[in-house]
């Protein structure tokens, strides 16, 4: 990790290179910290940026370095590195990954962001069995996060699991703003703007997939089949009302259904209603199975219920025989003198 490689905040348009000098493979690694980075780890590579966790050796802290894939540096990626970070750099939020400079790592652009989580979603409630209470804080603050970009002004347009990025203490960052662009405060202003197709299939609202509508109702809808999904551990059917209408559903499901309503103007206002709706569901109860259940468990658990049952009926009887049996039962049995 001691190769000379220098860190030089710069935000131009600079000399291109041909992809095949920014191969990153596994033994080129070192060549891209340099002396000021060390113990850099790829934890993320989703859409044309990867992400990795490296250490500050001059500031003394951890940091993550978004860097274009090694197959994504024709000029439209770069540009869209660009304008990833000019929208991060007007958001302000605890939930939101934090840019702190767009520069040059040799030849090569990155960003410089903060620590994130080495876990996406799927990763953090896959590795280990999680309470309710777990999923569903890790859910609120990703909502946090989409609430306070919206605020902020910017859209994500690609809000996935691997956007979520969770740390060992359940601590949440979105990333991979890769297709982020400015809200317009004025209603359908996007037909007025390029339609954007672009993103993730499996969460993309109905209007996006058929029309390349992209707004903060789109981005919601996107939240809540990430947030079913983890919730349940299966997509969200078609009528995900009437799943939620059924009996014994818990609540916070109805409140997702809602925002994965076919109709953009059915669902939530926005992120902030939705997140006070999810507050409240989580005070009525179960929200819904574990995400991950070790194999064989459901047959412990039938085992170990009929066990109980069992104990219970041989009590019960042992009971009943009591009660049945005279009181002057220890009076009639023979007595036997002392020393016999």
């Amino acid at each position: 990790m001691d190769a000379q490689r220098t860190l030089e905040p710069e935000f131009a348009h600079l000399p291109h290179r041909p992809a095949a000098s920014f191969a990153r493979a596994s033994e080129g690694l070192s060549s891209l910290a340099g002396r000021r980075y060390s113990r850099m780890r790829r934890v993320s590579g989703g859409g044309g940026m990867e992400l990795y966790q490296v250490e500050d050796e001059l500031l003394g802290r951890g940091l993550t370095l978004g860097l274009l894939h090694h197959a994504c540096h024709d000029e439209a990626a770069v540009a869209s590195l660009e304008g990833e970070a000019r929208m991060l750099a007007r958001i302000d939020h605890p939930r939101v990954v934090h840019l702190l400079d767009y520069a040059m790592l040799g030849h090569e652009r990155c960003l410089v962001l903060s620590r994130v989580g080495e876990y996406d979603l799927k990763q953090y409630l896959g590795r280990r069995r999680t309470s309710e209470a777990e999923r569903l804080a890790v859910l609120l603050q990703a909502a946090e996060g989409l609430a306070g970009a919206h605020a902020a002004g910017v859209l994500h347009g690609n809000v996935n699991a691997a956007a979520v990025r969770v740390d060992d203490e359940g601590r949440v960052q979105l990333v991979h703003f890769e297709l982020a662009r400015l809200l317009d405060p004025e209603p359908g202003a996007w037909e007025r703007n390029q339609p954007c197709f672009a993103g993730d299939p499996a969460t993309m609202a109905p209007e996006a997939h058929q029309h390349g509508r992209r707004d903060a109702l789109t981005d919601q809808y996107s939240f809540c089949v990430v947030a079913w999904e983890a919730l349940t551990g299966a997509r969200p059917p078609a009528d995900a009302d009437a799943a939620a209408r059924t009996r014994g559903a818990p609540a916070i499901l109805a409140v997702l259904a809602r925002g994965l309503r076919r109709e953009p103007s059915e669902r939530w206002p926005d992120m902030n209603t939705l997140i006070r709706a999810m507050r409240q569901a989580r005070t009525k109860g179960a929200i819904g199975r574990p995400r991950t259940l070790r194999r064989g468990s459901g047959r412990r658990a039938i085992l170990g219920l009929l066990t109980l049952l069992a104990v219970a009926a041989l009590s019960l009887h042992a009971g009943l025989a009591r009660a049945a049996a005279p009181d002057n039962l220890a009076l009639a049995a023979p007595s036997v003198a002392p020393g016999h």
